[in-house]
């Protein structure tokens, strides 16, 4: 396999499990979880690409379902601490920066990420190359997003390695050119080892 030069990484599902997402809001306001869940999947995209902030997907949530509860709850906050950090994905991000130039390529969702790094669930590397959806209103697995990445690096087909777990986003690279790898959340350990004999 001919080496790369930048290897992204997806955010959930690679480096963090965002399986518990929501249960701390739904706990603390006492409101059922389908109800936020049903919310994040209605205005899915706007959120993705920015157009609403975590905050105002929640305000939505309470004005569309009639919720009496506090409007000023830190939405944003207690998402990020429904979030787990994948130690393995974790420790391999750190060791492939020591080799390659490495990064973010995710959908996600404005301001979720500063705390992440703040709270150390994901790894704070200098010189890191990320693209969120929500800071440049692109979303995979449109190629449109793939094609400014492309474009921003000046890396080109195999020079860039993606993980991605989701096998749509991974999709779209495959006209690029670019190296890829399916990551399983159910095979972590499988996987990390895998990444780690094929890249250092």
């Amino acid at each position: 396999m001919l080496k790369p030069k930048l290897v992204l990484f997806d955010i959930g599902g690679v480096l963090i499990d965002y399986t518990a997402w929501f249960q701390t809001a739904s706990r603390d306001l006492d409101i059922p979880i389908d109800l936020i869940k049903e919310s994040f999947k209605k205005y899915k995209r706007e959120i993705t690409i920015c157009d609403i902030t975590p905050q105002q997907m929640f305000a939505n949530c309470i004005a569309d379902n009639n919720l009496a509860v506090d409007d000023q709850y830190d939405f944003t906050k207690s998402w990020v601490r429904d979030y787990k950090k994948i130690q393995s994905s974790y420790e391999l991000f750190i060791n492939l920066s020591k080799t390659y130039q490495v990064g973010f390529l995710s959908n996600i969702y404005k301001g979720l990420v500063p705390m992440m790094l703040n709270e150390r669930l994901l790894p704070n590397v200098p010189n890191s190359i990320n693209f969120h959806s929500c800071d440049i209103g692109l979303k995979k697995p449109e190629i449109e997003m793939y094609e400014y990445v492309q474009d921003k690096t000046g890396y080109s087909k195999n020079e860039i390695f993606f993980i991605d777990d989701q096998k749509q986003n991974l999709a779209p690279v495959q006209s690029l050119c670019w190296q890829m790898y399916n990551f399983e959340f159910e095979k972590v350990a499988e996987n990390v080892y895998d990444l780690t004999r094929r890249l250092l």
